[in-house]
C-alpha cells in the first residue's frame, strides 16, 4: 500500500489512528499494558477505599 505523506498530514488523528491500526492488524479493543495495568490499579485502590470505609462503619 502506498500512501503519499501530504495525504497522512490532511488525514485526522482519529483516522490516521484506524489506518495504522489496520495496517498493523490491532484489534480495535487493544488495550495496551499501562492502560492494564493502570486500570487494575485504580479497581484495586478504590476496592481498598471501600473495604476501609466499611470497616470504619463497622467499628472494625
Amino acid at each position: 500500500m502506498k500512501i503519499h505523506v501530504f495525504e497522512v498530514l490532511n488525514m485526522d488523528k482519529e483516522q490516521k489512528l484506524i489506518d495504522l491500526q489496520s495496517l498493523l492488524n490491532i484489534p480495535d479493543n487493544y488495550q495496551s499494558k499501562e492502560e492494564i495495568n493502570r486500570t487494575a490499579i485504580e479497581s484495586r485502590e478504590k476496592q481498598m477505599d471501600e473495604t476501609q470505609s466499611l470497616s470504619e462503619y463497622l467499628g472494625l
